[in-house]
């Protein structure tokens, strides 16, 4: 329907991204509880700032070259759920013809800790993170942050 020119985008597209999916990646999915992910917004020489404080603003985006902290906050799990043996796991999505032209379309899955550091370094609004909470290969709760990194012109 689109056509070879097409195609071709697409094909070329998948050679730097290989993204896992937490249905595949982990042997079971059975939620049991939630959180959610903070970020926190840093730069050299300003103040930190939650995420909200840019998506509130009239940028409605963070700019390129920042620091973003994650971190897992407000975990409620069940009550016979043994907290000491959990995991976590993040993913962390990358779109945009910027990441693609460096082939850093990013979308693995990969072990961490409850606090995952990252740098914004592409342009693109469809970007996030992902976590997971698991405990014995099976995710237990998970929560998705949309982290958009735009630039001066993409102020409303």
């Amino acid at each position: 329907i689109f056509g070879y020119q097409f195609k071709q985008y697409v094909d070329k597209s998948l050679l730097y991204s290989s993204e896992d999916f937490a249905e595949k990646f982990f042997s079971a999915i059975d939620i049991k509880g939630k959180f959610d992910i903070e970020c926190i917004v840093s730069q050299a020489g300003f103040r930190d700032h939650h995420i909200g404080y840019y998506l509130s603003s009239k940028l409605g985006a963070i700019f390129k070259n920042k620091i973003l902290l994650f971190k897992v906050i407000n975990l409620e799990l069940s009550a016979n759920i043994d907290q000491n043996n959990l995991k976590y796991y993040w993913k962390v999505r990358n779109f945009g013809v910027e990441a693609q032209r460096q082939e850093q379309l990013r979308g693995k899955i990969f072990k961490g800790r409850s606090i995952r550091r990252e740098h914004t370094k592409y342009k693109s609004m469809r970007h996030y993170v992902e976590c997971y909470v698991v405990d014995n290969d099976v995710v237990i709760a998970r929560s998705k942050l949309i982290v958009p990194i735009g630039g001066y012109e993409d102020a409303r």
